[in-house]
């Protein structure tokens, strides 16, 4: 009965601190971010001289969004 008790209040607690609506925010916030992420790269891409290999353009990419994912979510929350 202690087992069902608890289940039932940490479900309760997390339903409650979860929003939709942050959910929702930090869904926008990602698809934005990984936009960003890519003008970044490209921009960063075309101005280097050789140009950018597929890995370096993964990492300006994976670098750039996770800083934007960041600020998203230091908002978001």
């Amino acid at each position: 009965m202690k087992k069902i008790v608890f289940m039932l209040g940490v479900f309760t607690a997390f339903a409650f601190t979860v929003k939709p609506q942050e959910q929702m925010d930090r869904k926008k916030g990602s698809i934005e971010c990984a936009t960003e992420a890519w003008e970044k790269a490209d921009e960063i891409c075309d101005e280097s001289p050789s140009g950018c290999t597929s890995y370096e353009y993964y990492i300006h990419t994976d670098i750039a969004y996770g800083m934007c994912m960041f600020a998203v979510d230091e908002i978001a929350y």
